[in-house]
Order: C-alpha cells, then structure tokens, then sequence
C-alpha cells in the first residue's frame, strides 16, 4: 500500500510481549507495506501501574521477538529518557530522526478510546498516522468516533494521501491475549503455549517472572 519510505512506531509496557500484540502489528503492517516497526516500551507507564519485570527484562524479552521477527526493530527511547513516557516527545524525536518518512503509530481500539486524553491532544497528528488494530471486547465509543469523524479511515486499500493526520482502522485477526491474563496464568501454571513465543515463556521460566501476586 504504502509507495513512499514509511516507518512503523509500536510503543507499550510489554510485561510481557504476547501475541496478541505481536500478530495483529504483523498483518497491519503487512498491509501498510512496512518493512520496519520499532518497538518501544516505556520506562514508567503513564496510565498504568508499574511493571512487573525490570527494565532489563522486558528488554531482553523484546529482543527475542526481534530476533524471531525482523520486521520489528527494538528502540529504547523512552527507558532511557529520566522522564515519563509521553508519546509526544517520542512522535517529535522521531520526525527529526526520519524527516523524510511517514510514521504510522500503532495502537489497540481501547488505546484509540482514550487518545482525546493523551498527552498533546490535537498535536499528536501533526506527526503521524494512528494504525489500530482491533481488539476483542472494545469497540469505538460513540464520543470518540465523533471526535474523529473526519480522520477515521475504515480499512483503507491505499495509502493516505496526507502525511499525517488519519486514523487507520484495519480488522486484522483478532486476538482475546492480555499481559494480565499471562501474567495470571503463570501463577496458576496454566497452559499458555497460545499465549506467547516458547522462547519468551522460557525466558520467562528462566527468571521466574510473574510467580507471585503483585502487591
């Protein structure tokens, strides 16, 4: 679809990576023609609570799913940056860093549900197209599909025309996977060879990650 250099951003705590970050990102981006999606994770999550795994671990669990996927490409922007994880201040290091690329911001339908909230507002589309996948159980609140009406992009067949700006929602394969829900089934050891690649469950085993409740 896409004719002219472009970049793909995903950005999140990932404790731990799954799949149902990783597959719908893949087909999405397949569709976009991305050669390249950085993954991102943050350093302190702004909306949520501290991570369960250390900086280094979930570092290291990423790095496994770059090397099982070349597409994706680990950045450490925001872990290494002394402050909170405000997606602006990536969007704005990043259009300098790649001034002559499109960026294409991917993110789940509960994150495009409270994009009026984030950080910048407004400004964020002055840097990139938002890429949402969709995810089991969320659909688009009336609220926001209002505020969006005129950037709402419904499965697009083309690249759009605009360098930035649009919401990009594509019905990629949906998949019912929470970090929550993995981070459960390791403390009652149960079977998630669905879940997650073998070498980041073995990673996990390794570290013993997720055993114990957090508090």
């Amino acid at each position: 679809m896409e004719t002219r250099q472009a970049i793909g951003i995903f950005g999140g705590t990932f404790d731990p990576i799954h799949y149902g970050h990783i597959k719908p990102v893949l087909e999405a981006s397949s569709k976009l023609g991305l050669t390249q999606v950085l993954l991102i994770p943050n350093r302190e999550p702004v909306h949520k609570p501290t991570a369960s795994a250390s900086t280094d671990q979930r570092l290291d669990m990423l790095k496994l799913i770059c090397e099982n996927y070349p597409v994706f490409k680990l950045d450490t922007r925001e872990v290494e940056r002394q402050q909170e994880s405000f997606s602006l201040l990536t969007l704005q290091e990043l259009r300098k860093q790649f001034p002559q690329q499109r960026i294409y911001f991917f993110i789940g339908m509960d994150s495009l549900n409270t994009l009026p909230c984030w950080f910048g507002g407004e400004q964020l589309f002055d840097y990139c197209h938002f890429v949402v996948t969709r995810r089991p159980g969320y659909t688009l609140t009336p609220e926001v599909a209002a505020t969006f009406s005129q950037r709402i992009i419904e499965n697009p067949e083309t690249a759009p025309q605009n360098d930035a700006g649009k919401v990009l929602i594509f019905d990629t394969n949906q998949l019912d996977i929470s970090s929550s829900q993995i981070r459960q089934a390791i403390r009652e050891n149960s079977p998630m060879e669905h879940l997650l690649p073998d070498d980041v469950f073995s990673y996990i085993s390794k570290q013993k990650l997720y055993q114990e409740p957090v508090s």
